[in-house]
């Protein structure tokens, strides 16, 4: 992969932190990725995940974000109390839109236990 980031003329710096409480990060980038995380969090981590995200962005930052996404099913209501929770459709456009333009790459539905999922790429707004 080395050789094709530096080919097309890319750096890549990939830092792994916890985006509820930063310790290794700061300034801003131009390209962040969340791989599954902000919809595993509770809510209020998912406050502290957005009030860190936004200090790393500037106006034209990208973040590409993939979430587990559906309307919880009767069953999993109950687990809503320990803060454990799908997002619903239109979560990630309330949680984000005010500082992002959010454009939907995918969204699926599934029959099994995982009920969905979507992908999402944010702009950051200027």
């Amino acid at each position: 992969m080395p050789f094709r980031l530096a080919t097309a003329g890319v750096s890549v710096n990939w830092i792994e932190d916890d985006l509820t409480h930063l310790r290794h990060v700061s300034g801003t980038f131009d390209f962040l990725v969340d791989w599954g995380v902000y919809d595993d969090l509770t809510m209020n981590d998912r406050r502290a995940y957005l009030r860190n995200v936004l200090p790393l962005t500037h106006s034209k930052s990208q973040f590409l974000i993939y979430v587990h996404q559906w309307l919880p099913r009767w069953w999993e209501k109950p687990f809503s109390a320990f803060g454990m929770r799908p997002m619903a459709p239109g979560e990630a456009q309330a949680d984000f839109g005010t500082h992002f333009n959010i454009e939907t790459l995918a969204e699926r539905r599934f029959s099994g236990f995982i009920g969905g999922e979507a992908v999402y790429l944010m702009t950051r707004k200027g």
